[in-house]
């Protein structure tokens, strides 16, 4: 009886094992490859109703109405780098709730909500071009493409 504990008990133990090694490396696999190809990203235009920035001012997370991205999304982060060349371009002053804006962010992304924007043109004037936003954020997924990173050591 003993026997057949300690044999269940190491096979619930492995599956377990095995369960969280592919849900660290769920986020692995193409991840990276999708964000480095220009084809997966798309405009979006919108109107902003709301700014606001993360507690260490890193990142401002904001949402547009009548987003016209097909997956309905109409919450986007600019992070880091891209927010700071966004900055030193005027965002604090111009981008306010009102403002019209057309982003270039990935078509799909994998945490399914917060889009991150790699160009940002706001009433016809471009406060992050995508080339450069484009370069910052392929630097940003090198240091977090997988779950793990994202979690353990950011």
């Amino acid at each position: 009886m003993l026997r057949l504990i300690a044999r269940s008990c190491f096979y619930v133990l492995l599956i377990l094992v095995v369960c969280i090694t592919m849900l660290f490396r769920s986020c692995e696999g193409n991840t990276p490859n999708y964000y480095v190809q220009r084809e997966n990203y798309i405009s979006v235009k919108g109107v902003v109703y709301y700014v606001t920035y993360s507690d260490d001012n890193t990142k401002v997370y904001f949402g547009i109405s009548n987003s016209t991205h097909p997956l309905s999304s109409s919450y986007y982060v600019i992070l880091s780098s891209n927010l700071q060349v966004a900055r030193n371009n005027g965002f604090d002053e111009k981008v306010k709730v009102g403002s019209e804006v057309v982003l270039t962010v990935p078509a799909n992304y994998y945490e399914g909500h917060t889009l991150p924007v790699a160009a940002l043109v706001v009433n016809g004037e471009t406060l992050l071009d995508f080339e450069e936003g484009f370069q910052n954020m392929q630097q940003f997924f090198k240091r977090h493409f997988s779950l793990f990173d994202y979690i353990c050591c950011k």
